[in-house]
């Protein structure tokens, strides 16, 4: 008698490999999701931080009886709100909160707050 000499694979071991690749990728399809918005995340925390910065220094450069409260919404839809407080006469409380909303809808924000004298 002859040995069958018929190579290749069956096609249950054909069907659990595929199974097996679909899972594998499936897990790199969704690794690849959260890397996306994690790198809008540290995008859009880079930018507002910046924002929180230049407003900061613009108000800190103005005359001291000058420095005002005020808010502004940027072209990028962040939402800037700066609050000045008078500590005294010769001292001021600058606080900048830049806000944005994620490509979730979740809202972030950034604050940066520093002291200022006359």
């Amino acid at each position: 008698m002859k040995k069958s000499s018929k190579k290749g694979f069956t096609i249950v071991e054909v069907v659990i490999a595929l199974a097996i690749f679909s899972i594998g990728v499936m897990g790199v399809y969704g690794l690849a999701a959260w890397l996306i918005q994690a790198n809008d995340f540290s995008n859009r925390m880079t930018a507002a931080t910046s924002i929180a910065q230049g407003r900061l220094e613009d108000i800190q450069n103005q005359s001291f009886p000058l420095m005002a409260s005020g808010s502004e919404t940027t072209a990028d839809n962040y939402t800037v709100t700066w609050t000045v407080t008078s500590i005294n006469a010769t001292l001021k409380s600058i606080l900048v909160v830049v806000t944005w909303t994620d490509i979730k809808g979740k809202t972030h924000k950034v604050e940066l707050r520093t002291m200022s004298d006359s």
